[in-house]
């Protein structure tokens, strides 16, 4: 035992000696390194390292060309409008999961058409009643648009979203028989799009595109197409 105790004294004292000699050497000046040597290289290398910016990581991480990447589309506004045949455009989920609609090819993203009630006999009627509830419904909203066709009708809002300004877009459309009201189809997305680190997923919103449909579905009264049963209300 007396054997082993020594041997431990013996190393604490080693490793106390190379703790100490090892500050002395810290504390010494370093030699003058040469320039072009592989130090002044490596420290360049760091230095540089830490000066780099959020945008400056973004823009080396998307490719040159990549127009459809997530890195180019942040921030980019929401392709409003319709597309060539007249529809609303389809949610980009691939891009922005923040939207729903009724032309979505994604089923997490799609939502069913409304159809208004057959007192409203035309899209046109049907649209000055979903403009006038939309407009004290939707939190903030903004009537950015209005386009009226021969049996048609385009609408478009902006409103406050989660970090943005979202955009709500209706197309309504003349009853398809006698005694039906008009058909609603429509779409809500994210203004704008936000990513998280590291840059490859898009920030969710929480369902606030659905929610907000539903809300406003509810303030207009208006029912869900083909549906009859109160479950379809629920």
């Amino acid at each position: 035992r007396s054997r082993g105790r020594q041997e431990g004294r013996r190393a604490l004292l080693a490793g106390t000696a190379a703790m100490v000699g090892a500050g002395i050497a810290a504390a010494r000046p370093r030699p003058a390194r040469a320039q072009g040597s592989i130090w002044e290289t490596l420290e360049g290398v760091i230095e540089a390292g830490n000066a780099w910016e959020p945008a400056d990581i973004i823009a080396s991480a998307s490719p040159e060309g990549a127009a459809d990447s997530p890195f180019q589309r942040a921030g980019a506004k929401a392709d409003v409008g319709l597309d060539a045949n007249g529809a609303l455009k389809v949610c980009p989920s691939a891009v922005n999961p923040n939207c729903v609609g009724t032309n979505s090819r994604n089923p997490e993203n799609y939502a069913p058409v409304w159809q208004a009630p057959a007192a409203l006999s035309s899209a046109a009627l049907a649209a000055d009643r979903l403009a006038t509830v939309a407009s004290t419904s939707l939190p903030n909203a903004a009537y950015q648009a209005r386009e009226d066709a021969e049996s048609s009708a385009y609408l478009r809002f902006e409103c406050d979203g989660p970090w943005a300004r979202d955009v709500v877009e209706f197309v309504i459309r003349d009853p398809e028989e006698d005694g039906q009201g008009p058909i609603v189809a429509y779409r809500s997305i994210n203004g704008v799009v936000k990513y998280q680190y590291p840059l490859q997923t898009a920030r969710r919103d929480g369902g606030a595109q659905r929610a907000r449909m539903d809300a406003l579905r509810d303030a207009l009264g208006w029912k869900l197409r083909g549906c009859d049963l109160i479950e379809c209300y629920q």
